[in-house]
């Protein structure tokens, strides 16, 4: 089955679809809030791409995503020079700065929809040697009688 893209594009970009189409994604577009909000009722929605939208309208849009039943990963691609400002407050999962890019938006959006290899370890993943240890040291040797752990500066 086919993952589900909800492409909205208020000046569409006929490059980002078919970049998605081509990794095999089903492409749902849509140009107006109207078609965006019939478009969520109606499909099961993996991800949606907010094509440079103007701050306004991509705030609709937001909202309506955050009124659905579920939760959708929303990828933000924005010319906007307010963009970084503004994505906390749209509360989007990833913000793009070049709606040029088109191969960027397409591995971005790869990211979200593509599962996860499993890790093969379980074991914490530590650059061996790449801090020294910190020891406990008694503050007595730095003129008070009781136990620090904070580190002395001292290599071991």
């Amino acid at each position: 089955m086919a993952r589900v893209v909800l492409l909205y594009s208020p000046s569409a970009s006929p490059a980002v679809r078919a970049a998605l189409t081509a990794r095999g994604w089903a492409v749902t577009l849509v140009s107006t809030l109207a078609e965006g909000k019939q478009a969520l009722g109606a499909a099961g929605i993996d991800l949606v791409i907010l094509d440079d939208p103007s701050w306004a309208q991509a705030k609709e849009m937001i909202a309506m995503l955050d009124a659905g039943p579920r939760p959708v990963p929303r990828l933000w691609v924005s010319s906007l020079p307010e963009a970084p400002a503004h994505s906390g407050r749209l509360g989007v999962d990833a913000l793009l700065l070049d709606p040029q890019d088109v191969d960027g938006i397409a591995a971005q959006a790869e990211r979200f929809i593509e599962p996860r290899m499993a890790r093969a370890s379980t074991t914490p993943l530590f650059a061996s040697g790449s801090s020294p240890a910190v020891r406990a040291t008694p503050r007595a040797a730095r003129g008070s009688g009781e136990w620090d752990d904070e580190s002395t500066g001292e290599w071991p």
